[in-house]
């Protein structure tokens, strides 16, 4: 009988857990729900403010023409100015459908709108101005898009049109001209490391640059400090193959041959 009341309290114990998690995930949908239409009505909010601004720089544009259009009929009064008022608007008609065409004819193919991706301009349903895609679609099939000064979260069902930019060619890099009279030897005895080891790798850049073979570096004998740090620049430097010392007749130690790559 005891291990009966003690399996009772333990189903309903369980029981108790199980309408708790219950509920616990039943408000935690209840909030995503919540979250998901507040999100969706700021984006529908931003697509709204977009298109009323779009219309009120259109509407805009029209007083404009339209002012203007009648200021030009005021002062087109007589028969023969009227018709050449005709006139001039058939051709501007005529001119603004060519711009169409050719604008048509120049716009690249569509791209598919699961292929979408950033940098692509893209149409939305109610907007005449184009957009630039910000982001890869997520799971739900929104992505992000910079609309003017704006940016807005859209589904891939609000978009019309999407095209893909083309891409502009980088300019060709050309190397600078070898030097007009590189010398096959330098002298920086009595120099500091300041002053000689950049001058060292400036004549080693005209010579490679010139096709010379060896450079011959002139650094004295003295306390060794100079020709140790010449040395080591040019044991780790990428335009020398290999260096040495001079022989005795042509400076020994106080002269560095070095052997540039080719």
């Amino acid at each position: 009988m005891h291990d009966l009341q003690r399996e009772r309290q333990q189903a309903a114990a369980e029981r108790h857990a199980l309408e708790e998690e219950r509920r616990q995930a039943e408000a935690l949908r209840q909030e995503l729900e919540r979250r998901l239409q507040a999100l969706e009505r700021e984006r529908r909010l931003l697509v709204e403010r977009t298109r009323r601004l779009l219309e009120q720089e259109l509407a805009a544009a029209r007083r404009r023409l339209h002012q203007a259009q009648q200021a030009i009929e005021r002062s087109e009064r007589s028969a023969r100015g009227r018709r050449a008022l005709d006139q001039a608007r058939r051709l501007l008609g005529e001119v603004a459908a060519q711009e169409r065409a050719l604008a048509e004819e120049a716009r690249p193919p569509a791209v598919p709108l699961a292929q979408v991706q950033p940098g692509d301009r893209v149409w939305l349903r109610g907007v005449s101005e184009p957009g630039e895609v910000i982001s890869l679609p997520d799971e739900a099939g929104e992505l992000e898009v910079r609309l003017g000064a704006l940016r807005a979260r859209v589904p891939l069902a609000d978009i019309v049109r999407a095209e893909r930019p083309e891409a502009t060619p980088s300019p060709p890099v050309s190397a600078p001209p070898p030097p007009a009279h590189a010398r096959d030897e330098i002298e920086v005895r009595g120099m500091t490391l300041d002053e000689a080891l950049p001058l060292v790798e400036e004549h080693l850049d005209a010579a490679f640059r010139a096709g010379l073979r060896h450079l011959r570096i002139v650094h004295g004998k003295g306390s060794g400090t100079l020709r140790r740090a010449v040395r080591e620049l040019l044991s780790s430097h990428p335009l020398v193959k290999s260096y040495r010392p001079a022989e005795p007749r042509e400076g020994g130690e106080g002269v560095t041959v070095v052997e540039v790559a080719q």
